[in-house]
């Protein structure tokens, strides 16, 4: 298990829906809503299955005071914590606040009149809940945009230092005007769409502050391109223990539900389902059907989250005995598309064709519900 980095613990929501971010507690995912937040059903009818997934906190846009007041029946129905997600105006921050949210997120880069903030802080300090700083790359403030000192020497921008900076400038501003540190818990976050200043802002923040920090690389693009961005930026912060929440940013929310888990996963930091590794294939297959197989199993597991562990499926003997004895279901097969199986590492049983997938399918199935 890696170390994680030590910070602050700041609670969101309360009761059953109570969550705890921070260095004590799993790193928390989260996913954001597509939909119309004023429509109520639309937006439960695709928060439902995130939570089945396991989305462990909502944010919603609000947009307009419609979608501020929906949000007192949306979180009637969850059973994790909805953040609001506020730009531009403090007044919809304080309708979310009245309607019931469990934290606000609040862009510095788009609210910046202190009084405005004032307000959000004071009514945040009432209710006891929390605010994220929110920073984005794309939308920082006027006046960093204009400081020479934030200038490449080829006229772009040092998105990095401009992230810190606002960020920095907000907790300072935040803890004056509520009277010290903690008073309003807060949760921080510096993204941009370049993985890189991400990292370099995320490094700098983690250095400089003790607060939680929830990580993700904005407007990450398509799915692919995406996951692959995200993993860029995410995983180095991740690996030095840096990171308390996570969103991956791709287009459906329940894909980024399922790639922050596998990311996760992939360090040890959170169990999801069942983990497949599978050999890139090449020459030495022959006519065993492992992609088909892959595919297919992985097809299953997206069904069924409560089963948990490792198969190995590799094509041929050369990774196939050392994987195989390594992980809870090993599978290696033969260019004549048999595959000999393992359980725990352990060779049990050989299955032939025809009709090979849909029994090793079963065979997987059995032996992770402890059937086999």
């Amino acid at each position: 298990m890696l170390k994680r980095r030590q910070t602050i613990q700041v609670a969101v929501g309360k009761g059953i829906k109570q969550k705890c971010i921070g260095s004590d507690h799993p790193i928390l995912v989260q996913a954001m809503t597509t939909t119309q937040t004023s429509d109520v059903w639309e937006t439960m009818n695709q928060i439902m299955p995130l939570e089945n997934a396991g989305c462990e906190m909502i944010r919603v846009a609000v947009q307009t005071p419609e979608d501020a007041r929906a949000i007192r029946e949306i979180t009637r129905h969850l059973t994790i914590p909805l953040v609001a997600d506020i730009h531009f105006n403090p007044q919809l921050a304080l309708l979310a606040i009245e309607y019931g949210a469990d934290k606000i997120r609040w862009n510095p880069g788009n609210i910046t009149k202190t009084e405005m903030i004032k307000d959000i802080a004071q009514a945040a300090k009432d209710v006891k809940i929390p605010m994220r700083i929110g920073v984005n790359g794309g939308s920082l403030r006027k006046d960093l945009l204009d400081n020479p000192e934030f200038r490449t020497s080829s006229g772009g921008y040092k998105t990095a230092g401009m992230m810190v900076r606002e960020c920095l400038d907000a907790v300072a501003l935040i803890e004056d005007i509520v009277g010290g540190k903690g008073i309003v818990p807060l949760v921080l976050s510096v993204k941009a769409s370049d993985p890189l200043a991400m990292l370099t802002a995320n490094f700098d923040i983690a250095r400089q502050t003790d607060y939680p920090i929830h990580l993700g690389v904005t407007e990450a693009g398509s799915d692919e391109d995406g996951i692959i961005v995200s993993c860029a930026g995410l995983m180095p912060l991740l690996a030095y223990g840096i990171g308390d929440t996570i969103r991956v940013s791709i287009k459906d929310p329940l894909k980024q539900i399922r790639a922050a888990y596998r990311i996760l996963r992939s360090y040890g930091l959170r169990e999801y389902g069942v983990r497949i590794i599978s050999c890139p294939t090449c020459g030495r297959m022959g006519n065993f059907p492992l992609t088909e197989l892959e595919q297919r199993l992985n097809e299953e597991f997206s069904k069924r989250l409560d089963l948990r562990g490792t198969i190995a499926l590799m094509g041929c003997p050369v990774n196939g005995i050392g994987e195989s004895n390594q992980h809870s279901y090993g599978l290696i097969g033969s260019h004549t598309g048999a595959a000999d199986i393992y359980y725990n590492g352990n060779k049990e049983k050989r299955i032939e064709p025809p009709d090979i997938i849909d029994k090793i399918v079963v065979d997987a199935l059995e032996f992770l519900e402890g059937k086999s």
